[in-house]
């Protein structure tokens, strides 16, 4: 085999050396600007954001449904599920779960784009009850280490509908304010919201612990998505409770702007 040796001067030498000089550095500029890329992506797309709203209320928005989603799904199952509530479970026993629940599929993150907690419903993330954290579970605890006391976290996308922000915000209301709670209980017992019960319970697998709670939420959210009959008297009484509290909270005015007409 013949060797060809190149003179260190030589125009092809020179040639050469330039060549692959510029293609490296066309290689590292193309690697930087794609790392780019993924970091803007992920600032904008991904990492959820804390917000204080008052009251103990915290807000976790998201961008992404897939990183709420799988951020919430345990610990929001824990709590109110009634196949999983107080038990411990991994991602992938739910998966399997859900799946044979839903025709094989998968879609709890497009099902599920909000989510709302009591603080102590959050202690798996941080005691060890749910071992083996995902990334997603690890980015939540990391927003939620230095909150102290009885609060609750309400978790939405950015671009949350007027009727899933006032169906969220209730929640956390109903639990924190006991003035709240005592006026929507007052108002329920008031009205028949036997079939309402009895559908949440059948087609949502809440436990009956939660079930006031989800009457006066569903109400004031989406009561067209309901196939039982609600009172108009019942639901303006509810409304206007919902619409009182949240003229306490600047976040609330500004997203709710026209509620409850808004919702109508």
């Amino acid at each position: 085999m013949a060797i060809i040796k190149l003179k260190q001067n030589s125009g092809l030498a020179i040639f050469y050396n330039k060549f692959v000089c510029d293609f490296l550095f066309y290689r590292l500029i193309r690697i930087i600007v794609l790392l780019g890329k993924v970091f803007i992506f992920m600032i904008y797309h991904f990492f959820m954001r804390l917000k204080e709203i008052g009251g103990g209320i915290y807000l976790i928005t998201s961008r992404n449904k897939k990183e709420l989603g799988l951020a919430f799904l345990r610990v929001q199952e824990r709590y109110e599920s009634s196949e999983f509530k107080g038990k411990t479970f991994s991602l992938s026993e739910f998966k399997e779960w859900y799946k044979k629940n839903n025709r094989g599929k998968f879609d709890y993150c497009r099902v599920w784009t909000a989510f709302n907690l009591p603080s102590y419903a959050l202690n798996p993330l941080f005691d060890g009850s749910f071992k083996y954290l995902s990334g997603y579970e690890k980015n939540l605890r990391s927003l939620l280490k230095h909150l102290k006391g009885d609060f609750y976290v309400v978790g939405l996308l950015e671009d949350a509908s007027k009727e899933v922000i006032a169906h969220e915000f209730s929640h956390a209301f109903f639990y924190l304010f006991q003035d709240y709670r005592k006026k929507v209980l007052k108002v329920l017992s008031g009205h028949d919201t036997k079939d309402i019960r009895a559908e949440l319970m059948s087609w949502l697998d809440y436990t009956q612990e939660v079930l006031d709670d989800e009457v006066n939420s569903y109400i004031l959210e989406s009561p067209k998505a309901l196939k039982s009959t609600i009172q108009e008297k019942l639901k303006k009484e509810l409304e206007n409770i919902f619409f009182e509290k949240s003229k306490e909270f600047s976040y609330l005015n500004k997203f709710l702007s026209g509620y409850p007409n808004a919702l109508r």
